[in-house]
């Protein structure tokens, strides 16, 4: 048949016997197979509508097929598909051939969207190239295993977007996702390239499938690097003796997925990253393993970066890798093996050793991660005591930390459900940490902390043992324990603010120019307070501390059991270390005693006797008269009659609970003046000789105290 190029009505090819060859390109509406046979030989067949088929023999020939609807040959008999081109041009359009039936080349154009699939989910055959232009997608749902993509020497062009569904598929050739190209799938599809060609993934291409492995069967393979969603499997597969050698391309490999780099051949194989020095992006998991024949990484100059969101699982196989950076905005990098590495470098988030040995042989920095260890590893590196984090999370007793972490740390952590005993003083320059579960002994050494303590678990054997805070902004967080060390708050300035209740036992020492910031919470004194510092209290927060020696007293302090009317003034004094809230000058306790007789009451002030001394009086003495009928509270004279009760009651002013009584006699009897000039003199080394000034006329006697 020879349509001499020209547009013709709807072909349907309906014989009992014979083929219809064609002379000449040709245009049709559409285009049926029903019985007999079509052979298009080397002509060009377009097909504006659809192709469909219900039997006979089609021959495809090594023209162009472009098919404008949809595309079935599943119903013929026997199809050829010589070295043909099925291009499927525009609209949402579907591919349907016969299982284990090959395509040769196949075309989406630009727009198309295309369904591929083979009747009754059967197995997907291309033999040779695939081009999904831009804005092209081509889908396709095969067998759950077993379809092929081309064949050695084919070249796959993706520009636009190759989708699986949860399907298997070998992926020959050579491979090129475009800038604007995806090779995508849901489910657990997974594609596999084999043989010596090259898979390339350009600049803003696309990886987004389940799975994807990467096998060299070459003697010496190119690898370029690419961006990838999805697991990746670098594999060599080698059979037989000599080394065969994947070599990856400069630039970054970027892999969010699990990536394995295996040797499943019987022979060996040579992973060369030093003759371009790639860097990777591994966003989870990396593996080396040896799963049939021996594998060698060729180190280069590159660096690896772990940067994946979640836990990453690591396992380097004893191989010696690259520098390694961990920058990871959650989750844990774990070793699986024993690692020795040049340079590390954890600038966020957590590695974890995981109990196996870690070398770092030249430079360990650690700006802003944390080293996570059980404690019983052999850690060779220097340890950065200028920043980062080391984390313990032993559920067995650690006796004493590893030999090169030794015992000054930046931050360190206390994580795991073990106790960590100490077998020197504990230097943290800046945090330290007890988590929920943990035990850290002091077992006879001192802590110093340069930054915020937090206490979660347990801190024991403190007694006679020091914590010394020493920076200048710190948070204290002791989490309602009893601390039987003493507690030191040096330096020259800053403020240190408690972030629970906690029980001082031993001294509490507050440096001056310090600031210990109580906030909302109760520190509870059992032993006592040097403070020549300040202490701030805001809220329901304050000290508990006993107060000790109130009395009212004389003009000379001295305890006064009786007050004379008219004549004397009323005194009174106590020692209240918790009121010492400012040690570089006297403190004042506004309107903290009442003085009452049965008729009248005043409220009076303490002010400290100086800095930091801790004891606070009235030094102005209250007058106290005879009461004359009528009197005043408040009104700066306490009037009382003859031979009743004074009574004066101290509150502390942050805990009114908090209170010391003591009393006293209002009498007109006028108290005889006191003698004066009282001395001794030894007159044997038995007998002293006490003389003194008597001064009054009305006294009975005298009483001599010694």
């Amino acid at each position: 048949v020879d349509f001499d190029g020209y547009s013709v009505e709807d072909i349907v090819v309906n014989k009992g016997s014979g083929t219809v060859t064609l002379r000449w390109d040709v245009t049709t509406d559409s285009f049926t197979m029903t019985s007999g046979g079509f052979d298009a030989d080397t002509y060009d067949v377009t097909v504006e509508g659809a192709v469909s088929s219900s039997g006979g023999d089609l021959d495809l020939g090594s023209g162009t097929w472009s098919v404008g609807g949809t595309c079935d040959v599943s119903g013929v008999d026997t199809l050829d598909d010589g070295t043909s081109t099925i291009q499927l041009e525009s609209g949402s359009t579907s591919l349907v051939t016969k299982d284990l039936t090959d395509i040769y080349d196949l075309i989406v154009k630009a727009g198309a969207t295309v369904t591929w699939t083979a009747g009754g989910s059967q197995r997907i055959r291309l033999e040779n190239d695939l081009t999904v232009e831009a804005t092209g997608s081509l889908a396709i749902d095969g067998h759950s295993s077993n379809n092929d993509i081309g064949s050695t020497g084919s070249t796959h062009t993706i520009n636009g977007t190759l989708s699986s569904a949860s399907d298997s598929f070998d992926l020959l050739g050579a491979v090129t996702i475009g800038s604007a190209g995806a090779l995508s799938g849901a489910g657990s599809s997974t594609w596999r390239t084999l043989g010596s060609d090259t898979f390339n993934v350009t600049s803003g291409g696309a990886v987004s499938i389940s799975s994807l492995t990467l096998e060299s069967g070459g003697t010496s393979n190119t690898q370029s690097a690419f961006v990838a969603t999805s697991n990746v499997t670098f594999a060599g597969d080698r059979g037989g003796a000599g080394t065969w050698e994947t070599v990856f391309g400069s630039g970054t490999f970027d892999l969010d997925g699990d990536v394995i780099f295996d040797n499943t051949g019987t022979g060996p194989h040579r992973f060369d990253f030093d003759t371009n020095n790639p860097d990777f992006n591994f966003g989870g998991g990396v593996t080396i393993q040896e799963t049939s024949g021996t594998l060698t990484w060729s180190k280069g100059t590159g660096t690896i970066t772990f940067d994946g969101t979640g836990d990453q699982n690591v396992d380097f196989n004893s191989q010696s890798v690259e520098d390694i950076v961990v920058n990871k905005a959650s989750g844990a990098v774990e070793l699986r093996r024993d690692f020795s590495i040049p340079n590390l470098t954890l600038t966020s988030a957590i590695f974890d050793i995981n109990g196996n040995h870690l070398t770092v042989s030249s430079t360990y920095s650690n700006p802003g991660g944390t080293l996570r260890l059980q404690g019983t590893e052999t850690v060779s590196l220097t340890n950065d005591t200028d920043s980062g984090t080391v984390a313990y999370d032993n559920t067995a007793t650690l006796a004493d930390f590893p030999a090169n972490l030794d015992d000054i740390y930046y931050n360190v952590s206390f994580t795991g459900t073990g106790e960590v005993d100490l077998a020197a003083n504990l230097d943290a320059d800046n945090d330290l940490t007890i988590g929920s579960g943990a035990t850290l002994d002091m077992n006879g050494y001192d802590i110093n902390i340069g930054g915020d303590f937090t206490n979660s678990g347990t801190l024991s054997n403190t007694s006679g043992r020091t914590i010394t805070l020493y920076c200048t902004t710190q948070a204290f967080n002791p989490s309602n324990m009893v601390l039987s060390a003493i507690l030191a708050i040096t330096g020259a300035s800053g403020t240190v603010s408690l972030g629970s209740n906690f029980s001082q036992n031993a001294l509490l020492t507050i440096a001056a120019g310090r600031t210990l910031s109580i906030g909302n919470y109760v520190l509870t004194l059992i032993d006592s307070i040097t403070n020549s510092g300040t202490v701030t209290e805001g809220g329901s927060g304050y000290i508990d501390k006993d107060e000790t020696g109130f009395y009212i007293a004389d003009s000379n302090f001295d305890e006064d059991p009786g007050v004379s009317l008219d004549v004397d003034n009323l005194y009174l004094t106590v020692t209240d270390e918790d009121g010492n809230t400012d040690g570089t000058a006297a403190d004042t306790l506004t309107n903290t005693v009442t003085v009452a007789c049965a008729n009248d009451e005043e409220t009076v002030s303490l002010t400290e006797t100086g800095a930091a001394t801790e004891v606070f009086r009235h030094t102005a003495g209250i007058p106290v008269t005879t009461y004359d009928g009528s009197a005043t509270n408040d009104d700066g004279t306490l009037e009382c009659v003859d031979t009743e009760t004074i009574t004066a009651t101290y509150t502390d002013p942050e805990d009114s609970g908090d209170t010391e009584v003591d009393t006293s006699t209002a009498t007109t009897t006028v108290s005889p003046d006191a003698p004066s000039g009282l001395s001794g003199s030894a007159d044997s080394s038995t007998a002293i000789n006490w003389t003194w000034k008597d001064n009054a006329s009305d006294e009975t006697g005298f009483q001599l105290y010694e």
